[in-house]
């Protein structure tokens, strides 16, 4: 949510939903100015979860990714390979990324409804951030939901624990 200039979120909502304090948007953002500008626009929600977290980020690898890789900026890679070449994974912990990301985890994330939807997880201290690179529907929120909520149940309790 730094990226960028003329940034601003609309449709916002805060408020409960199961047992968790969330906040869904729309965020706008640019880059460059006159014909080089560009505009972006998501969705996100954010569930704050009474544990505290470590910053973790977890996204659908894109071509990028795989070029930066080629010069030595890698991400974290995983013991499951099509995992690994399926997503970016970035933390200053790894042993936590580990953690949090088990085999549980990424079978998850590697079934095809997780992979269909191509969401981002974006993990600071507080919340968990679950977004698109478009603007979801409200059905597409609610499964923003409950992909985020599996990803925070999943968290071993030991995990949740030591933090």
């Amino acid at each position: 949510l730094q990226r960028g200039h003329s940034r601003y979120a609309h449709n916002i909502a805060n408020g409960e939903w199961g047992g968790l304090v969330v906040k869904t948007f729309d965020y706008h953002y640019a880059t460059g100015s006159g014909k080089n500008r560009r505009d972006f626009d998501f969705s996100g929600i954010m569930l704050r979860p009474a544990h505290r977290l470590k910053p973790l980020i977890v996204r659908p690898e894109g071509f990028f990714d795989k070029l930066k890789a080629g010069f030595g900026f890698d991400d974290i890679d995983f013991e499951s390979a099509e995992f690994s070449q399926k997503f970016y994974v970035a933390a200053n912990d790894k042993s936590w990324a580990y953690d949090v990301i088990h085999t549980r985890t990424m079978h998850y994330l590697l079934s095809a409804e997780a992979k269909r939807h191509g969401l981002s997880l974006e993990f600071d201290h507080e919340v968990l951030c679950v977004y698109s690179k478009k603007q979801l529907a409200i059905d597409d929120l609610e499964y923003a939901y409950r992909h985020g909520k599996t990803v925070l149940d999943e968290m071993p309790d030991y995990v949740k624990e030591n933090l």
